[in-house]
């Protein structure tokens, strides 16, 4: 992982420094362009439209406010010039970049996007946030020296160099930086690939005045550098709306304005006297205020008859005129060969390997720095294993003691797969990050996922670990290292599909509700096809394909097998004695547990065999069981692996 730059000098000098071998911003300006956007999306049982032959132009150096009411359409042109929530929409018009019509991939390369709602892993340094968004997005293009001075300037331009080394925080858990903060923050880390064109979706919404002016602040600074700057925005101050060159005005689907900012109170002052802006009002609040339909316009068409004019006289004007042959023609002086579409086939993110390494790191740390997590989860463990530790303490393996070994074995196996429950939540809470990022093309949804379950291992080892330790050596298990081995073995392959069931649901369903639902109706079934409260054999026959399915049975037949596998005779147990013909020799009693004799047995009283190996044939079990079962197991958990990576990556392609 790169670390920041740490001499005086650089840092003195941050703003005027650029990467030896990074193209400057000029070299990379771009104008955006639309005509004739239409948008209809579904509404009842037709369509309705949505946005109506729209014409626009954005150029580089300068910032462009799209405004209007609720419902105007703002959101949706947005969405439309960046490619992205394009699902069940119909649309017509073109859009172009440099004078050239953009794939969304392309447009994903020579563009970022602020949203509006900014998600971030909060357990994360700012600058530990911008070191693996430089090392995710950029990846090997640049020297390590070159990433440094890239994520400080950007620390300088954006103002972050005070909370550079603070926890970004957030969403009520754990105190962290400011909400202003973290949208620099977040505006920082989508220029950190040097794009071309800045979309922002709401950038001051939920700001104070004076935080909305920091952030317009800094956006205005990236369209100095030559960068072109769109922002849908919501009631700005009078200072934040002139601090943009040009606004677009939108109501009812259509284009109300689209022009310098300075001039707009002018332009329809000259459409009539009535709607001149008054002294004392915040022009911003006014446009939206003449742009909207009030309960008492509605009485009498007023407000419908007012936006009429207002459509009307922007389309008859000249602002219009020069917006409409700016958009159907290529823009003067970006012509189609200096676009950026020779650069686009050879920028690429980082490779697969690098980004399952640095996601994996990421997910490393987080999880270190959740104590209430990891400490629930101790606390889990603790209590579980004490439970089973002082209800089975050194228990002695007779004919009265055989339900109790075998209820114990039951016991671990549902104390496993417990740990899907609080899983769950873990990465319920991570997948709208996964997928934001995913669809900015910073990394891959599979290397997300491969990582994800990597960091996983260690914690879910340790607890593995610590319940085995505590359980079998208490309570009078077979007392044999190797069989503790392949004891905790199983055990942490049966927690790990347990897991591994729960990242699955989570990348299914959206909801967390929805997820635990589905392991509670998967789960409960599964654990009675288990061989405990019935006989694999006696298993109705429509049931038995369901059987298979239960890793339940395959954790349940290795720990069995395991635990009886080095019993002899089971002390307090009756057997005939045969020769072996077949002739009865005698009836004895069995006063010890450490001897092989493994000859037939017919058993009477409270056993079920009086042998290990025969109590594994009443379970259908041989002395391979073991590791014909662990086998199982791991097939088991890498089928589940490949089901939770191949749903996470169709949920994030087909996902809106």
């Amino acid at each position: 992982m790169s670390q920041s730059l740490n001499t005086s000098s650089q840092k003195s000098n941050i703003t005027s420094v650029e990467p030896t071998n990074r193209p400057s911003q000029s070299e990379h300006s771009v104008s955006l362009t639309w005509s004739g956007i239409t948008v209809s999306v579904p509404y009842g049982k037709g369509r309705k439209t949505v946005l109506t032959d729209i014409c626009g132009v954005a150029e580089p150096y300068e910032m462009l406010a799209i405004m209007g009411g609720s419902g105007a359409g703002k959101s949706t042109l947005l969405n439309v010039m960046t490619n992205i929530d394009q699902h069940n929409i119909k649309k017509t018009g073109v859009v172009r970049a440099g004078g050239k019509i953009v794939t969304p991939s392309q447009m994903r390369t020579i563009s970022a996007y602020v949203q509006q709602v900014d998600i971030f892993a909060m357990r994360l340094t700012v600058m530990e946030q911008l070191q693996i968004s430089a090392e995710l997005r950029i990846g090997n293009k640049y020297s390590e020296r070159d990433r440094n001075i890239m994520i400080e300037t950007l620390i300088s331009q954006m103002s972050l160099g005070s909370c550079k080394d603070t926890m970004i925080g957030g969403n009520g858990e754990m105190k962290g930086i400011s909400v202003g903060e973290k949208k620099r923050l977040a505006i920082a880390c989508e220029l950190m690939d040097n794009p071309s064109i800045l979309y922002c979706d709401e950038p001051t919404s939920g700001l104070d005045s004076y935080i909305a002016l920091q952030v317009v602040n800094a956006m205005k600074a990236q369209a100095a550098l030559g960068k072109t700057v769109i922002s849908t925005i919501h009631q700005p101050s009078s200072e934040v709306f002139y601090k943009f060159d040009k606004v677009c005005l939108m109501a009812k689907g259509k284009v109300a304005y689209f022009g310098p900012v300075k001039v707009l109170t002018k332009f329809w002052e000259s459409i009539s006297p009535t709607l001149a802006c008054p002294f004392s009002y915040n022009p911003a609040d006014y446009v939206i205020r003449m742009l909207s339909i009030t309960e008492e316009d509605g009485k009498n068409d007023v407000g419908e008859n007012r936006i009429r004019l207002l459509i009307d006289s922007y389309e008859q004007s000249p602002y219009c005129a020069e917006i409409i042959e700016k958009a159907k023609t290529k823009f003067a002086g970006q012509n189609a060969e200096d676009s950026r579409d020779s650069d686009i086939v050879s920028q690429c993110n980082a490779s697969w390997t690098v980004q399952f390494y640095i996601l994996t790191i990421r997910s490393f740390k987080t999880l270190s720095r959740e104590p209430f997590l990891f400490r629930a989860r101790l606390v889990q463990v603790g209590i579980l294993g004490s439970i089973v530790m002082t209800m089975f303490w050194n228990q002695q393996l007779n004919s009265t003691t055989i339900q109790n070994f075998e209820g114990l074995i039951y016991i671990h196996m549902l104390h496993l797969g417990m740990f899907m429950m609080s899983t769950t939540q873990t990465i319920t809470s991570d997948l709208p990050l996964a997928f934001r990022e995913h669809k900015a093309g910073v990394y891959d949804l599979t290397s997300y996922y491969s990582a994800k379950s990597v960091a996983e291992i260690p914690q879910m080892s340790l607890f593995v670990l610590m319940y085995s330790v505590m359980v079998y050596w208490s309570t009078g298990l077979y007392r044999d290292i190797y069989s503790f081995i392949r004891y905790f073995i199983s055990n942490w392959f049966s927690m790990n599909i347990s897991i591994s069931l729960a990242y699955t649901a989570a990348c299914i369903f959206v909801h967390e509700h929805e997820s635990l639902l589905c392991l509670t109706i998967v789960g409960y079934p599964m654990v009675l096809f288990a061989g405990f409260y019935i006989r694999i054999e006696a298993i109705p026959l429509y049931y038995q394909w369901l059987s298979k399915l239960s890793w339940y049975q395959y954790s349940f037949g290795a720990l069995y097998s395991n635990q009886f596998i080095n019993v002899g005779d089971i002390k307090g147990c009756v057997k005939k004695v045969v020769d072996s013909g077949g002739a009865f020799l005698k009836e004895i009693t069995t006063t010890t547990d450490n001897s092989r004799d493994h000859n037939h047995a017919e058993v009477h009283g409270f056993c079920p065999a009086s042998t290990g190996i025969g109590l594994m044939q009443k379970r259908s079990l041989n002395e391979d069981s073991y590791y014909t079962n662990l086998g199982c197991l791991i097939l088991f958990f890498v089928i589940v692996k490949v089901i939770g990576g191949v749903s996470i990556y169709l949920r994030g392609r087909y996902s809106k």
